[in-house]
């Protein structure tokens, strides 16, 4: 992400920006395609994974979103789709943001770092 608002923006997600700053953020998002894409896809990520906690040998919200975009290496794509066969959380969590990532309507971003 070239711009430096990425930080920012998952600020704004949360509702810990100031008032001033929420103002200035939504007035660069006007403008910046880049950053409604990155705020698209935090928000995208957030509203799909569920709330419940995933067990200890869960793979990570990154390693979902890798897997949508089909950019994980295959030993590890194997490993990912082995365990969503065999859990329901990380399957729904899959599922979800498949689709939340669907309705973003923009080719796959890659994950925030």
């Amino acid at each position: 992400m070239a711009c430096e608002n990425k930080e920012k923006l998952e600020q704004l997600v949360d509702g810990s920006l100031s008032e001033e700053e929420s103002a200035n953020l939504l007035a660069h998002l006007r403008d910046c395609r880049q950053c409604r894409r990155e705020l698209a896809f935090i928000n995208a990520v957030r509203s799909a994974l569920p709330a419940s906690t995933p067990g200890d040998d869960c793979p990570s919200d990154e390693t979902l979103v890798m897997l949508v975009d089909d950019v994980l290496p295959a030993e590890e794509r194997e490993r990912a789709l082995a365990h969503l066969s065999r859990c329901d959380h990380c399957l729904r969590s899959w599922l979800s943001l498949n689709r939340a990532l669907a309705a973003v309507g923009e080719e796959p971003v890659t994950a925030p770092a």
